[in-house]
């Protein structure tokens, strides 16, 4: 279980976007091993741009726009925590390209921290997602965006 422990946006009328990929720009090249299953997974300018400009985001709507861009800023913990992988094959044409083999997706599940008007900690919630890798040409696995956030 991944703790989300430091809001770093905290305002969901003002998230943008921009600023989050600023934040995480610094970790493409990136590679990170998740010991429970054994693999090592990728993260590249590619997976920046869609964890931060994916039509998912564009659909979410307040608190989940905020849990999200949290969330990124713990990528190491979620590809570390990662479990129940499973694979789809390709069925939008526009991603041939960057999916050459297939998609696939595995369970994180997190605590996210409730506050008060005044930023006091009072209670956590805990949610699930959905992260989506995709295997390239390379045979490498590499991160794609994260999405399903429920609670």
């Amino acid at each position: 279980m991944i703790e989300i422990e430091k809001l770093y946006f905290t305002n969901k009328n003002r998230l943008d976007w921009k600023d989050v990929e600023v934040e995480i720009k610094n970790i493409s090249g990136s590679v990170f091993n998740n010991e429970k299953i054994s693999k090592e997974f990728n993260i590249d300018n590619k997976a920046i741009d869609e964890l931060t400009h994916s039509r998912y985001n564009m659909k979410l709507k307040g608190k989940l726009r905020l849990i999200k861009a949290n969330l990124l800023m713990y990528l190491e913990e979620i590809i570390k925590d990662m479990d129940n992988e499973r694979w789809k094959e390709d069925i939008d044409t526009k991603h041939k390209n960057i999916a050459k083999n297939r998609w696939y997706r595995y369970d994180i599940h997190f605590n996210y921290p409730v506050r008060d008007e005044q930023g006091n900690y009072i209670d956590k919630q805990k949610y699930k997602a959905t992260v989506v890798l995709r295997s390239a040409e390379d045979n490498k696995l590499y991160l794609y965006d994260i999405v399903d956030i429920k609670k």
